[in-house]
């Protein structure tokens, strides 16, 4: 399979994951067990209240999944294959970042952050960065609209695209211990 191809499955399919989100976001309480994914949340620091010298800081994190994991026969051995899609929500100070990790049968395919950062200047900055992750590894990297191809990718990307995985790891286990 071509690589464009694949690029454009990861599109598909996050398309399809974000419209089913949005559907169950939009449906009343009662009508929600018919919306097909569940929601679980974490807030940290929920008031968004000073943080010990960081200024106001505050985290969500929303795991959205299609099932319990005790019951999926094909969803791996720990049942990691029910999860599609993890945000995490974060607000520092006058800094905001989104991060969204796209998931297909347990398998992280998709990384994408947002920054909306501002400095010590005052100036606020914006970065966005893509990453499509195919069975070899990294396939694509976009930053703030430049696209990246595997052999254009340079190392230090690869070095975060291993924390990306480490905290994707990280957040998969924390879904597995809200379920016990």
């Amino acid at each position: 399979m071509a690589q464009d191809d694949y690029i454009q499955e990861i599109k598909d399919y996050y398309d399809q994951v974000a419209k089913a989100i949005k559907i169950c976001n939009s449906i009343d309480e009662i009508d929600k067990m018919d919306c097909g994914l569940y929601k679980t949340e974490l807030t940290v620091n929920s008031d968004g209240i000073d943080w010990g010298g960081s200024g106001n800081f505050s985290r969500m994190i929303e795991i959205w999944f299609d099932g319990d994991p005790k019951y999926c026969d094909q969803c791996g051995e720990n049942g990691i294959g029910v999860v599609k899609k993890i945000t995490m929500d974060e607000q520092s100070a006058l800094n905001k970042y989104h991060y969204e990790y796209l998931y297909n049968n347990g398998r992280l395919i998709f990384h994408y952050e947002k920054q909306e950062v501002v400095g010590y200047d005052g100036e606020e900055k914006k970065m966005e960065h893509r990453y499509y992750l195919d069975e070899i590894g990294l396939g694509r990297y976009i930053a703030n609209q430049r696209i990246y191809n595997r052999g254009e990718i340079s190392e230090e990307v690869f070095e975060k695209i291993k924390k990306i995985k480490e905290r994707s790891s990280g957040f998969l286990q924390l879904f597995l211990l809200s379920l016990k």
